[in-house]
């Protein structure tokens, strides 16, 4: 909204744009995890609890495909590990062989947050705001 007065946008809707801004940053974040997550497990790297459990998961998505059944609760618990995996990895500092690119961008999508969350006045640590159990992230 416009002030009328002021020809100026209103506070609320400032506001407004900055957290639309926020939460898409949030979902860019949350899908370089997935897609980090996903390349890491595809170059054999995890921690082994991880890569075992995707496995498993994969196996049962493969069994209920083929029987016709719904995948969608198994893909967003596969995504969730994902997530997870690529969570610990950036908590590293080097690049990841065989996952540099995907590395590079989540730990950029990351920096963009948390240099929103700062000019906004929040504290974003992005790498333990993922609860364990929870699609969401929240800042």
């Amino acid at each position: 909204m416009i002030d009328l007065a002021t020809d100026a946008p209103t506070l609320s809707h400032v506001k407004n744009e900055a957290a639309t801004r926020r939460r898409h940053l949030r979902r860019a974040f949350l899908e370089s995890l997935v897609v980090l997550g996903e390349r890491m497990y595809a170059a054999g790297i995890d921690d082994g609890q991880t890569g075992t459990q995707l496995r498993a998961l994969e196996e049962r998505i493969r069994r209920l495909e083929t029987a016709g059944r719904p995948t969608d609760a198994l893909r967003a618990a596969r995504k969730k590990l994902a997530r997870r995996l690529a969570l610990a990895a950036l908590e590293e500092d080097p690049p990841l062989p065989g996952a540099d690119a995907e590395y590079a961008q989540a730990r950029a999508a990351r920096a963009e947050l948390m240099h929103i969350g700062a000019a906004a006045g929040r504290s974003i640590n992005p790498s333990v705001s993922v609860r364990p159990g929870s699609t969401r992230f929240d800042p």
